[in-house]
């Protein structure tokens, strides 16, 4: 299991819990010791390391007196700064986030779809009244041969559209959002779809698809460019 998983988040960026306490330092001390050069930012102290990673560090400040928004960037040690242009909301781990969640294939899903043709319920197995919290509901999936239990998934983070509250029981289905390009490369014949609610990390159990050559073909462009005169060769 990834240790990060169990870990408070500020955006997308795990952080230490005890690294949130303290009075920091100034983000000038704090970028130069790091061995990058400062940048403008919106306060000047409170300053400190968040999260070391092996040659970057998230930092950050609170933005306000409780402490539960923070300014937040990255340093990368001896090269430079990023940072944030608004503060972001501590929010929970994603373990603690998704709990009582499960994504479940729906009963009559096609299984000789294309790649806009998979929908996948994301159901709430808890015994408590699900919350958001922000996330979003976006399931993504990747296609795999028949016994691959790893494959590589694509996402782009701003995708996904605002979750639901769901009380035990309840479900809200959404579509699978596989990356067409990939699709376009597949070979005919017997695969797995892996599905994964991102970015809580909720995997659903494989689903065996047949891929067609049809949906294949409709992915891949004509040799030629209609009405043009040029093939994609000489367009190159």
């Amino acid at each position: 299991m990834d240790p990060e998983d169990e870990l408070p988040r500020l955006h997308h960026h795990a952080v230490d819990p005890a690294a949130l306490e303290g009075e920091g330092e100034p983000f000038v001390e704090l970028v130069r010791r790091c061995g990058a050069d400062p940048i403008p930012v919106p306060v000047a102290q409170g300053w400190r390391i968040l999260r070391q990673h092996e040659s970057s560090a998230v930092i950050g400040a609170p933005a306000d007196a409780d402490r539960q928004t923070w300014w937040v960037g990255t340093v990368h040690e001896g090269e430079s700064v990023w940072a944030e242009e608004s503060p972001a909301r501590l929010r929970g781990s994603y373990a603690e986030r998704r709990r009582g969640l499960a994504l479940r294939w729906p009963a009559g899903q096609r299984t000789d779809a294309g790649p806009d043709g998979f929908a996948i319920d994301i159901v709430n197995e808890g015994e408590r009244r699900w919350e958001p919290d922000g996330a979003a509901f976006h399931v993504v999936g990747a296609v795999a041969g028949p016994e691959e239990s790893r494959v590589v998934m694509h996402w782009a983070a701003s995708d996904g559209t605002p979750a639901v509250a769901l009380e035990p029981g309840e479900y809200a289905r959404v579509p699978v959002v596989i990356d067409r390009g990939s699709w376009a490369q597949l070979e005919p014949g017997e695969a797995t779809l892996h599905a994964w609610l991102v970015p809580l990390r909720v995997k659903g159990e494989p689903l065996p698809i047949i891929v067609t050559a049809a949906s294949i073909d409709a992915l891949r462009p004509s040799e030629r460019w209609e009405d043009s005169g040029w093939s994609l060769r000489e367009m190159t």
